[in-house]
């Protein structure tokens, strides 16, 4: 069959022919890159870091105002000090309006209200206790007028480190951090007064329209504050368990209020449902636990919980949905990782009256349509695959699904019917990594290496194996290209194995490493060239390096050194022309001459990965990180999903079917994550983003060597089909 393969008929070479001239005669097809922030997200995700003059230094968001304090640069000048200014009455579209300069560079935006387009800005100089209120007229379409700057008196400012609760009947009602409550009378904004505080300890959780809620420890109460000097009590409940002095949420229509539970021992954090129509009759609807302390944010008919991962990891933030459109009744439908939080503060504001969130954080910063989001669960567990344990491999062929669990189990799946996978064969084989081509499946385990025959992928049928050579204990990482695999052996050098007859495996050749050495760890082959990434240990330091072996010659293979790759124990191939290790990235278009092109900033470690089209899929800890390796020179980190009941590692293995990644890991449990919202462009066969005549030759390539690459029509066989599939696909472009 192979050797059919690799002699296409007369037919095929008329074909690849005259498709190649119309790829000639219509130039360069592009493949069109989607705007910046949509690649491979399951929510609408636009970056407007590049509005920004520089890194912002913190960020107020008011109804739907936007303040960046950040240096502002003027080359030749020395840079400003200021606030940029920007509308976001069209999220997506956020249009940067004007600036004001801070008077003395040492002084900090701590609170905002925009009401119209009057803004009061509470600032805090570096030195000293007092409070300065700013009241700025943001009507002038380049710069914000200023109408007044007080300082509001005392030196002990009871406004110190502040909040504004909002604005009622023309004055200000501020929360500040001493849980204290002051006044200033703004009706004539250029000359704002500040008024008696309120008595006593009181902390504002939520302003709905001239009534207030106020926290003490378990009880809410309600204030009627039309007259904000004189507040009067409405009503008063207590909540079943100590309540957090935080902002609370309220639906839409005023009548249901959400409340942060504190969490006063670990994982007691909750949120408390009040029906709030009547503040004289609150009463408790729900009581949902959170697990940590919450912060919200209220976007339409969306509730979106802001809290710390788990207790051990205090700056690993998550968010969670809820969907309110019962608003007593508010429904958990996803969750999903953050990062980390920004050491510049609280780093996600909801934009007034739309269902988008603005959030920033090291990478900049980004609009998020919450009403997307989250969507269909990231992983979806197989219950009804038994795995027997960890899972220790997996491969594919076509829409066929193998696994390898500890401790003997080999399964093979049918995933055809996405929503159906059915375990067509179950086998008794040692667990262990596995590789899969067309009609063949190699498991490499301590037993040794075993060849499968998979011409019919629903029944392997076990052909050969060959035990692992003396002094070896495990495979750490191999590789199949036709009938040759090349194995690392776990601190016993390099195996190079003939499986041209699959019932007797031969050895072909061995490369011994120094026996207090680690040696190779991964290799990937790539025609008759094996990369080889190797560890030594001299006692005291790893040293990390790599390896070109030419097996042009099994029996004599020759090692070369590749400068600069090495060190960690996976490979991944990016199309046909990409090969990834850690954060290296090489050009292999040429196999004997590979070529850096790139170093990505975030490196994959250990950690395996799934390629998909020009995307990778890194596995580990609960989560999936998704790169855009498209430019290989910037590789960007475009998204993390993370899942709570994704039971997967460091050690996890998947691989793609269709618009689907299928993952395991020592959990024991099989996932599928839906992809579709990944770009895909089949056609594109070397992943550089562009449909052009090279695409053709890499087709060609891999269709005369039987490659999965080549098999467009996904029957597991070679034929002028797959060459009329490409072509459809590449007449189709890219997204």
């Amino acid at each position: 069959m192979l050797a059919e393969v690799r002699r296409p008929a007369a037919a095929f070479v008329l074909v690849l022919v005259a498709v190649t001239v119309l790829c000639l005669g219509r130039g360069r097809v592009m493949a069109q890159t989607p705007e910046s922030g949509l690649l491979c997200e399951s929510d609408q995700h636009i970056a407007v870091q590049s509005f920004m003059d520089s890194e912002p230094e913190r960020i107020r968001v008011s109804e739907t105002w936007l303040f960046v304090e950040q240096s502002m640069p003027r080359p030749p000048y020395p840079a400003e000090y200021g606030v940029a200014i920007y509308d976001l009455s069209d999220p997506l579209n956020p249009q940067r309006r004007s600036k004001w300069l801070f008077p003395d560079n040492r002084e900090e935006l701590i609170a905002l209200h925009v009401s119209g387009e009057v803004a009061y800005l509470l600032m805090e100089p570096a030195f000293g206790n007092s409070t300065i209120l700013v009241v700025l007229d943001l009507s002038p379409p380049d710069r914000a007028r200023l109408v007044s700057r007080t300082e509001l008196p005392t030196p002990h400012s009871h406004l110190t480190h502040s909040s504004i609760a909002g604005l009622v009947n023309g004055h200000l009602i501020v929360q500040n951090s001493r849980i204290e409550v002051g006044i200033v009378d703004v009706r004539d904004p250029s000359q704002p007064v500040q008024r008696e505080s309120w008595d006593g300890r009181i902390y504002l959780s939520a302003l709905v329209g001239d009534v207030a809620y106020a926290v003490d420890f378990r009880t809410i109460t309600a204030l009627d504050v039309s007259d904000p000097l004189n507040p009067v009590e409405i009503g008063s409940i207590e909540a079943p368990r100590q309540l957090a002095y935080g902002q609370a949420a309220v639906s839409p229509d005023g009548t249901v209020g959400y409340f942060p539970g504190l969490e006063w021992a670990v994982g007691n954090g909750h949120m408390l449902v009040l029906d709030i129509a009547d503040p004289s009759l609150m009463r408790v609807v729900d009581r949902i636990n959170t697990g940590r302390t919450p912060i919200f944010m209220r976007t339409q008919d969306r509730l979106v919980l802001y809290a710390p991962r788990g207790p051990d990891e205090p700056r690993v933030y998550r968010w969670v949905a809820y969907d309110t459109s019962d608003p007593l009744r508010p429904e958990k439908i996803g969750v999903k990782f953050v990062g980390f939080r920004s050491d510049k503060g609280f780093n996600t504001h909801p934009i007034e009256g739309t269902p988008y969130l603005l959030h920033y954080s090291s990478s900049g910063m980004s609009i998020l349509d919450t009403s997307v989001w989250p969507g269909d669960p990231i992983a979806q567990e197989l219950t009804d695959i038994p795995l027997a344990g960890p899972v220790r491999g997996m491969a594919k062929q076509t829409a066929r699904l193998f696994v390898s669990a500890e401790p003997d189990q080999l399964l093979a799946i049918d995933a055809r019917e996405v929503a159906r996978p059915v375990v067509t064969a179950s086998l008794s084989a040692r667990a262990g990594g596995l590789v899969a081509e067309p009609g063949r499946l190699v498991l490499a385990s301590e037993d040794g290496v075993t060849v499968f025959d998979t011409s019919h992928p629903g029944f392997p049928v076990r052909r050969g194996t060959i035990p692992l050579p003396p002094g070896a204990t495990a495979v750490e990482s191999f590789d199949l290209e036709g009938t040759l695999v090349v194995a690392a052996l776990r601190e016993a050098g390099l195996w190079t194995i003939d499986i041209s007859d699959p019932d007797r495996p031969v050895t072909r050749s061995r490369i011994l490493t120094d026996s207090d050495g680690l040696g190779p760890i991964a290799v990937a082959l790539i025609e008759d060239q094996a990369y080889v990434s190797t560890r030594t240990f001299d006692g005291r330091h790893y040293t990390l390096g790599g390896w070109l072996v030419n097996l042009s010659e099994p029996d004599s293979p020759v090692v070369n050194s590749v400068p600069g790759v090495g060190g960690t124990y996976h490979f991944h191939r990016v199309g046909t022309r990409w090969l990834w290790n850690g954060g290296v990235y090489l050009d292999v278009s040429d196999p004997r001459n590979p070529q850096i092109i790139g170093v990505a900033t975030h490196r994959l470690g250990d950690h395996r990965a799934v390629p998909d089209y020009a995307y990778l899929h890194v596995l580990g800890f609960n989560q999936i990180v998704t790169f855009d390796t498209r430019s290989p020179s910037y590789v960007q980190r475009k998204e993390t999903f993370w899942q709570e009941e994704l039971e997967i590692g460091e050690d996890a293995v998947g691989v793609r079917v269709g618009r689907h990644l299928y993952a395991a890991g020592d959990g024991g449990r099989l996932y599928r994550i839906n992809l579709s919202d990944c770009p895909s462009c089949p056609a594109d066969m070397d992943a550089d983003g562009v449909l052009t005549v090279f695409d053709w030759l890499a087709f060609q390539t891999a269709f005369e060597r039987g490659l999965p690459a080549a098999d467009f029509d996904g029957n597991g066989r070679h034929t002028l089909t797959d060459y009329l599939a490409f072509l459809d696909a590449f007449n189709a472009g890219c997204p």
